[in-house]
């Protein structure tokens, strides 16, 4: 059941991305980035690439009208993407129809995650892929749900699910999010004490243009004796209608597709190794930033 006042983000982005012209792929690749399928192209088509989870392949392979092709030869991509003639509003909606939680994702770490303390933290590479659902429909009368071990619930809420899937590979590990659903902020917890500032580190680097939402790093809540481990929070920088929640979703997106980028997300995992072989029992909000500049080639203001 929706929640009262809530908005249909996925009724927003299908009228944001029907009548898009030009590149019959345009339309699909929005919905897909939109949904959180990582996305890139490979030999003039749409691909789904690595990074992502099995489960992912598996849904998209029960849209009906889509033309999924899994490649066995790439260390990049794991299918190709194409819509069938005259299905591509049909596979839009099926897209954008995959199945969230409605609330939290719930826990999004992998076996052996499950350590918080600092060696856990130094041995992890990237952090733990996600499916984007967990449960799909294979025909309109019925539906056949995956049990993921790794995420107990049924998928990623679509406001913010491309940002939960980038997270990784950045070496973030999450383990919950929602996106507000309209009527409250996205939010992102992370699986490590450090996962928050690493994250905040990166996104204050990159500088990535922002200007319809506010993004809390380090924000936790209190109540009486207890106090949350910190987690990432989202407001809309304007009045909380349906305009500033839907461009606050763009301003996500933005971000995430910045971190679709495979020369990018090597130097954000260098620069990570640097911060972490120097650091004893915990890495500063300095020092990250300082590794990630020097890795990127350019000093940011934060320094000058």
């Amino acid at each position: 059941m929706r929640r009262k006042n809530a908005i249909d983000l996925k009724e927003e982005v299908f009228s944001l991305i029907q009548d898009m012209r030009g590149d019959r792929n345009s339309p699909l690749h929005e919905a897909l980035l939109w949904r959180g399928f990582l996305i890139k192209m490979y030999e003039k088509k749409l691909a789904l690439a690595r990074g992502s989870h099995e489960l992912d392949i598996r849904a998209l392979e029960q849209i009906e009208g889509l033309t999924v092709i899994r490649v066995a030869d790439s260390h990049d991509v794991l299918a190709t993407l194409q819509t069938e003639q005259g299905k591509l509003a049909s596979v839009l909606i099926q897209i954008l129809d995959l199945p969230s939680s409605q609330g939290g994702t719930g826990v999004g770490v992998a076996d052996g995650f499950f350590p918080t303390h600092w060696r856990a933290y130094r041995r992890m590479k990237w952090g733990a892929k996600l499916p984007v659902t967990t449960e799909f429909h294979l025909k309109p009368t019925a539906k056949y749900a995956f049990d993921a071990p790794s995420s107990p619930s049924r998928g990623l809420d679509i406001g913010i699910a491309l940002l939960v899937k980038v997270m990784p590979l950045i070496c973030v590990a999450t383990s919950s999010s929602c996106d507000g659903h309209g009527i409250a902020p996205a939010c992102v917890s992370f699986h490590y004490p450090w996962d928050w500032i690493w994250g905040q580190a990166v996104f204050d680097t990159l500088g990535v243009p922002i200007k319809a939402s506010y993004w809390n790093w380090g924000a936790v809540i209190r109540v009486a004796n207890y106090q949350s481990p910190q987690f990432l929070e989202i407001w809309p920088a304007q009045l909380h209608d349906k305009r500033a929640y839907l461009d606050m979703c763009r301003d996500i997106q933005s971000f995430s597709r910045t971190l679709l980028d495979d020369r990018l997300i090597e130097t954000i995992r260098l620069a990570r190794e640097m911060t972490i072989k120097g650091a004893y029992e915990g890495i500063t909000y300095e020092t990250a930033r300082e590794n990630l500049n020097r890795c990127l080639g350019y000093q940011s203001p934060y320094f000058s």
